[in-house]
């Protein structure tokens, strides 16, 4: 007796912060299509918002993409890239495990699967990044500008 691989249901997602940039998300739509087709998924939703990463609100599609989730319509949320799930660490670390709590994988088409431990990583260089840039603006205020300025 043969056993048939049972193939994973995948929702991509795409997103892009404005409407200047709307053939970016037909972009990423193709590309997560693609990537379905060469790992042998189905791919039963695709979403897409145009708009800031940094609000859930305002994002039909990503709502959309979350009721589908939590009605268990999906294995897999793909993404070009994780910042299109949003820019918000808080946010997203409450997306991955509410998918963890659902036993949906995230992933992008770098990294792969996403998990906490990434979302932590990035909270984290993110936090670095602020504190290097407020001392740096703190060192450089009160000082006369630059030659050529």
């Amino acid at each position: 007796m043969s056993r048939v691989a049972k193939r994973k249901r995948v929702i991509n997602y795409a997103r892009v912060a404005t409407s200047q940039h709307k053939k970016a998300v037909k972009e990423q739509l193709a590309l997560l299509a693609e990537d379905a087709a060469k790992r042998n998924r189905v791919v039963v939703g695709k979403y897409s918002d145009v708009g800031s990463g940094t609000r859930l609100t305002h994002r039909p599609g990503f709502n959309a993409m979350v009721a589908d989730i939590r009605a268990t319509k999906c294995d897999i949320v793909k993404v070009t890239d994780f910042s299109r799930l949003g820019r918000d660490v808080s946010h997203l670390q409450k997306f991955v495990e509410f998918c963890d709590q659902h036993r949906v994988v995230v992933e992008d088409t770098v990294v792969g699967a996403v998990t906490k431990l990434h979302v932590s990583a990035l909270g984290l260089v993110a936090k670095l990044q602020l504190d290097a840039d407020t001392k740096r603006v703190k060192r450089t205020r009160g000082k006369p500008p630059s030659p050529g300025r």
